[in-house]
């Protein structure tokens, strides 16, 4: 049978954060937000899914349940779903990191290994976590994960081994899905 793991994006949060570093900061969603977990979760409702895994933070879980709701597969709540924690900087906008913080936001690809925001996780912090979620996958079914764009990126980049100022360029959009296909459980 195998194995296919698709990767979907959280809806659209509000306006207000989108220029913000929101990291692991409970952002609710909105009427658009809510319409495009709707809209994707209609979408998912035809996939064959055996497992549907969703971080716990709201943005994510609320479509992760719409699906659950549809094809009657429970989610599994997993943090280590959760977008990259980025401490101090978590609602602050990027702007204003970037003015205030320039040098500090090159580690975040230069010093992967030891460089973090006050309070927050390395690169590769959060690259373990989501590849340990990753290795407890079966190894066979229809797997569905909802989550976060930095986590998807982080993930793609780390199975395609690339480098990782590479990673921000595969952070999909807002409610889009990534397939990973049949893919070894112990990549």
């Amino acid at each position: 049978m195998g194995r296919r793991v698709i990767l979907i994006r959280h809806a659209v949060v509000p306006e207000a954060y989108q220029a913000c570093c929101y990291g692991q900061s409970d952002v609710e969603l909105d009427e658009t937000g809510r319409a495009q977990s709707q809209a994707t979760a209609e979408l998912a409702a035809g996939w064959p899914i055996t497992h549907l895994y969703a971080s716990d933070l709201s943005r994510a879980r609320d479509m992760a349940q719409r699906i659950s709701e549809r094809r009657g597969v429970p989610v599994t709540l997993d943090p280590r779903l959760r977008e990259r924690h980025f401490g101090a900087w978590e609602l602050v906008p990027w702007d204003d990191l970037a003015a205030n913080h320039f040098a500090a936001l090159a580690n975040l690809a230069a010093d992967p290994e030891k460089f973090a925001p006050a309070g927050g996780e390395t690169t590769f912090e959060h690259r373990n976590r989501i590849m340990e979620w990753y290795r407890e996958l079966p190894r066979e079914g229809f797997i569905v994960a909802v989550t976060h764009g930095g986590t998807i990126a982080v993930l793609l980049g780390t199975l395609r081994g690339l480098p990782v100022y590479e990673w921000p360029e595969l952070v999909p959009d807002y409610g889009a899905f990534v397939e990973l296909g049949d893919t070894p459980a112990s990549a």
